[in-house]
């Protein structure tokens, strides 16, 4: 759908679901952002795996009256970044950010009550509202639009710039889904109309509707984004996301992540990982299992050392596919995917998948022939983090995994495992090469009760079977498995942890 002025706005309404289904490549860029409280000596924005800054400007800011234009925030905070030779995305906040001349015209005020907290704001759908707004974007854009040190634009629409909205006073004021997407899309219009070089994000975030939950504007809104190219962007990342998410591993196509995944390589989609006292290392492999090209992080969190080795690990991920890195990984904590009570929690995925092996497989082993099967049970919090248990130590001694078969990792790809050093007891790496399942060596434990990591050597490995790793137990004991993580060989990838390390017992010259 093409540009449209807001008097053609019942227009858009009534053609709104019927959006041209066609995708742009997405784009390269991708990073870390920093959004949040600014600080002075800037120690957050000269680190290394952070690629600028996301600044939240409000239209009484920008334009406290009708076109006298105040860009000195702007202009402030793109030349702290640019000082660093780091990127500005800029978000503009109308909403409850609207200035008093704007209501001078008649526009409505309407006491929207988004997270308990009631604000007025403009009634979004009133053309004096919109056309009010399109002359901030007009006097704004020329002065931002294919500056080369501004990354991307945040398409501002409710509550926070996100599609928030909310309160029974909505629907004093006609307020239906169908509006709701159409007002939407009437605002990505206005912004779309004048950044033509500049990226845009929209966020898609909202099915607390007036009145009930609804997921249809999320689904629409997405979909008319993306197939304008613009990028969609979730905000309030969490480990195991929100009831938005959908309650199990396959979520609803209508929750926000199943939402995200329809878009995954078509257009760019990030998310915004707040300070609300979420699990943040995990929140970040959430966001990079999910394929995000940004991630955007609160100050405080970029503030707190223990947190710099997942932020390194992240940033490097950010953007990047399977076939297009140099690992691949997962961590294990998936739960009951049946229980509604267990919302959304999952494995985190980069190419890495854990799988279970119920029927008895038989599989080469130099001159033996040896039976596998492989289980493992769930443990969502073991030492502090959470891992998969070994099933014992019969014919179930093992924890399995695939590799995408679009991985390119060499002939020796390295394997670095992070267990609990828990008992005396020993495991060994097998992994599947053209000539049968081989040993990748040995690890005797010594029951620090600490996790570790230990990295093994793989030569030959051979992707595309049932299972193409595996972590024995021998038959002595369980083993607490957290994270494994497979380098193509000769690369250096960071890892989330720093943690102890043990060298494994290689294995004998002739395969075990």
């Amino acid at each position: 759908m093409g540009q449209k002025p807001f008097r053609t706005f019942v227009l858009i309404w009534i053609l709104a679901p019927f959006v041209p289904v066609c995708f742009s490549v997405v784009s390269e860029a991708a990073g870390l952002y920093q959004y949040g409280v600014w600080q002075a000596d800037d120690r957050i924005l000269s680190s290394s795996f952070v690629g600028g800054v996301v600044a939240y400007v409000g239209w009484n800011t920008l334009e406290p009256e009708e076109g006298s234009l105040d860009m000195s925030f702007i202009r402030t905070i793109r030349s702290r970044a640019k000082d660093y030779g780091k990127k500005l995305i800029v978000r503009i906040v109308s909403a409850e950010l609207t200035p008093a001349w704007v209501y001078s015209r008649g526009v409505p005020r309407v006491l929207d009550t988004t997270d308990h907290a009631p604000r007025w704001t403009p009634l979004y759908w009133d053309p004096r509202y919109l056309e009010a707004l399109e002359g901030l974007i007009g006097r704004v854009a020329p002065k931002l639009d294919g500056d080369p040190a501004i990354e991307a634009v945040q398409v501002g629409i409710g509550r926070y710039g996100e599609m928030c909205i909310e309160g029974p006073d909505w629907l004093r004021h006609d307020f239906s889904p169908a509006r709701w997407t159409a007002t939407c899309i009437s605002i990505i219009d206005i912004y779309k109309k004048h950044f033509q070089k500049t990226p845009l994000f929209v966020m898609i975030m909202s099915s607390d509707l007036p009145g009930r939950r609804w997921t249809g504007p999320m689904q629409e809104v997405a979909s008319y984004a993306a197939a304008n190219g613009i990028g969609i962007q979730f905000n309030g990342l969490s480990p195991d996301n929100s009831y938005l998410w959908g309650l199990r591993d396959q979520p609803d196509k209508d929750s926000a992540v199943g939402i995200f995944r329809q878009y995954i390589g078509k257009v760019p989609l990030a998310f915004e990982l707040t300070n609300d006292k979420v699990d943040a290392r995990l929140s970040c492999m959430n966001a990079v299992s999910e394929k995000a090209s940004f991630l955007f992080v609160h100050t405080s969190l970029l503030e707190d050392p223990g947190l710099q080795d997942v932020f390194v690990f992240t940033n490097y991920f950010l953007g990047s596919s399977v076939r297009s890195s140099e690992s691949v990984w997962t961590l294990l904590r998936q739960t009951n995917p049946d229980s509604v009570a267990e919302t959304g929690k999952k494995n985190y995925e980069f190419g890495l998948k854990e799988i279970e092996v119920e029927a008895e497989t038989r599989l080469i082993m130099g001159k033996q022939q040896i039976s596998v099967t492989a289980k493992t049970v769930p443990l969502g919090d073991f030492l502090g983090l959470p891992c998969r248990r070994t099933y014992g130590s019969g014919q179930h001694a093992y924890a399995a995994f695939q590799i995408d078969r679009e991985a390119i990792l060499g002939d020796k790809p390295r394997l670095i495992v992070i267990y609990a050093d828990v008992g005396m007891d020993s495991w060994k790496v097998l992994y599947m090469t053209k000539g049968g399942l081989r040993s990748g060596g040995t690890v005797q434990k010594r029951n620090t009760g600490q996790w570790m990591t230990a990295d093994f050597e793989l030569p030959n490995l051979s992707a595309g079977h049932l299972a193409d790793i595996f972590i024995d137990s021998n038959g002595d004991g369980d083993e607490y498995v957290h994270y494994l993580q497979l380098n193509r060989e000769g690369a250096e990838i960071p890892l989330p942890y720093s943690l102890p390390h043990v060298s494994p017992r290689p294995p004998a010259r002739s395969p075990e």
